[in-house]
């Protein structure tokens, strides 16, 4: 069971670079979503997580906007879920994330519709292919030497 104790917008930030870039009608904007979270583990049942969300306004290939985005959760969670790491990190991992990415989806959009550009609708994330990726590319955890019949002679 997660129970989220808070939650809330840490920090919203617009970086025009190119502050007189007009945008002709009919020219494409081109946006890059990059999405960060952060786990922090700091006690035995409560967590916090920040889903950091950056977009590049680019016109003719050349970033004219940076928009910036990060939302946290602070969450309970019960002691099943402590004592199952699998399960531990699928909530911090994907759960809380793709709840928090609503929340930064709508934050990016009023950005850029205060800076003046059209609003920019980021695309949903899948967070659980993320971190099904993450876990594939994990190494391995090493398994302790096995002990063999052979006996070693001095």
């Amino acid at each position: 069971m997660i129970q989220i104790i808070e939650q809330g917008l840490i920090k919203a930030s617009c970086d025009i670079v190119r502050p007189y870039a007009q945008i002709s009608r009919g020219l494409a904007l081109h946006s890059n979503y990059t999405p960060k979270v952060t786990p922090d583990l700091d006690t035995d049942s409560g967590y916090a997580i920040h889903l950091q969300c950056e977009v590049r306004i680019a016109i003719v290939n050349e970033t004219a906007c940076i928009l910036t985005a990060t939302h946290y959760a602070k969450v309970r969670v019960s002691q099943d879920m402590v004592d199952s790491a699998s399960l531990l990190d699928k909530a911090l991992l994907v759960t809380l994330p793709t709840i928090l990415a609503n929340d930064a989806r709508a934050t990016i959009s009023r950005l850029s519709v205060m800076a003046g550009y059209p609003q920019a609708v980021l695309p949903m994330q899948n967070f659980d292919g993320l971190f099904t990726q993450l876990m594939a590319n994990r190494p391995p955890v090493p398994t302790p030497l096995e002990v063999s019949g052979a006996n070693h002679v001095h």
